[in-house]
């Protein structure tokens, strides 16, 4: 560090030794250290570093908590659009189904998929305004 740094000068400044890269490369190398090391003191990375880390961290936190509720929420819905599947099958399982009844229960089932597609899609957009939105208030 800087005993070597003050040496090197020294000896460059008093021509004790001749200037030729023995001297010139440890010279360079302790310079540059200590400039480093005098940046480093000065812009506090070690504590921006740390800042960073706590804050990627939350946000992992958090995106793992929007993703758990998102999977719930969607798990629900399936559960419900398998229940009404299972209600428009038991529907028409009665009964021998002519061409009238088969396009009846097609149109539902139809109907019934267009709505929850429809919902997902809501879904989906719902959850990236909220990841949007909770980043947005975090920073």
């Amino acid at each position: 560090g800087v005993p070597q740094l003050t040496l090197s000068i020294l000896i460059a400044c008093l021509n004790v030794a001749p200037l030729d890269a023995f001297l010139v490369m440890p010279l360079c190398v302790s310079s540059a250290s200590m400039a480093l090391s005098i940046a480093n003191v000065l812009c506090n990375f070690p504590g921006i570093l740390a800042e960073v880390e706590g804050e990627r961290a939350t946000l992992q936190r958090l995106q793992g908590q929007l993703d758990a509720e998102h999977k719930k929420t969607l798990a629900d819905k399936e559960q419900w659009f398998n229940g009404e599947k299972e209600k428009i099958e038991k529907k028409y399982s009665v009964k021998a189904l002519g061409p009238s009844e088969y396009a009846d229960k097609r149109q539902e089932m139809q109907s019934l998929t267009d709505d929850f597609r429809n919902e997902r899609l809501q879904l989906e957009t719902i959850q990236r305004q909220r990841m949007i939105d909770e980043i947005q208030f975090f920073r």
